[in-house]
């Protein structure tokens, strides 16, 4: 008996409908593209993702809980240099992302 049932189990496994690879991966390639700025929090990077993945919701079918939409207001505070940046130690002149990094924490 345990045995049958183990193999029905088996057979009715193969038979599960599995992640749609092609699907998941134009998804990844389309939020690590440029456009999305690598999801991050300069040039609207969160935003566009945010509202991509929400669009991706609604074609999906999935109604979102408790309010009109998918998303959720937060705040991230952090700090960016969309400036130029100077940093010398002891005269000499460093390089940012190559001698230096900025932490978004810093």
């Amino acid at each position: 008996m345990k045995k049958a049932l183990f193999i029905l189990c088996l057979i009715s496994c193969s038979h599960a409908r599995s992640q749609d690879m092609a699907l998941a991966r134009k998804l990844v390639d389309t939020l690590t593209s440029p456009y999305f700025w690598g999801r991050g929090y300069t040039k609207d990077g969160m935003k566009k993702a945010g509202s991509f993945i929400a669009e991706q919701y609604k074609s999906f079918g999935l109604q979102p809980i408790g309010s009109r939409n998918f998303k959720q207001n937060f705040s991230y505070p952090a700090n960016t240099f969309p400036g130029r940046m100077e940093l010398k130690i002891n005269g000499r002149q460093l390089v940012a992302g190559k001698d230096f990094i900025v932490l978004p924490e810093s």
